[in-house]
């Protein structure tokens, strides 16, 4: 199953402020991809909640209950892999399985 992916783009260049207003750890940027995703997401069957700063980075997250996720999952790397690859300014989508990222 894939469930890590990686892409470049020039689309979602940092705030101005938000290094300093919105970050947990100073750094770590990302936050209009993930205003990006939740809007983009539910367009293709995946609803989201806010995005929030952690510290390694964004999250745009879902809440999980105690169940096979296995389809879900399959549904939002169906979903983040179409509107990334339909996005003209997104190149060189890439994509791993969790047993390969662990490599």
């Amino acid at each position: 199953m894939r469930t890590h992916i990686e892409f470049r783009t020039d689309k979602f260049p940092e705030y101005e402020d938000e290094d300093i207003e919105d970050a947990v750890n100073p750094g770590r940027f990302g936050r209009r991809l993930a205003e990006h995703l939740q809007a983009k997401l539910p367009e293709r069957g995946v609803l989201t909640e806010e995005p929030f700063a952690e510290d390694w980075g964004w999250v745009v997250r879902r809440w999980f209950k105690k169940i096979d996720t296995t389809e879900f999952v399959g549904r939002v790397a169906e979903a983040l892999d179409a509107i990334l690859q339909a996005d003209p300014d997104v190149r060189h989508v890439r994509w791993w399985s969790e047993e390969e990222a662990a490599r």
